[in-house]
């Protein structure tokens, strides 16, 4: 009895040393995924913060590029204007002439 008593004794002994390995390997894994998750939440948070500044430089972008086109718009709206009064000026000017010409050749 006493043998067995012992021979348990043992037993349990070398589990809880194998137990304690365990729990110093577990610890010193769990560092490293600590520090891996860290350093992951890390790149999370720099990446949503590089989104969110693309987002407003995107906004930005948007909004100039807005302006610059209904001011080439508007632009060419006043050429075509002034094309369309100078050709209408100058068709003006030259119809007496061209009816001239046409008498003189007729």
């Amino acid at each position: 009895m006493i043998e067995e008593l012992r021979y348990n004794e043992h037993v349990l002994k070398s589990k809880f040393k194998c137990l304690d390995s365990c729990v110093m390997s577990w610890k010193f894994t769990n560092k490293d995924t600590e520090d891996q998750r860290k350093l992951l939440e890390g790149k999370v948070k720099s990446l949503e913060e590089g989104k969110s500044l693309l987002r407003q430089q995107l906004q930005t972008q948007k909004l100039h590029n807005e302006a610059k086109l209904d001011s080439l718009l508007e632009s060419n709206d006043e050429a075509f204007r002034k094309y369309r009064e100078d050709t209408t000026k100058n068709l003006t000017e030259a119809m007496p002439k061209l009816n001239a010409n046409l008498v003189l050749h007729a």
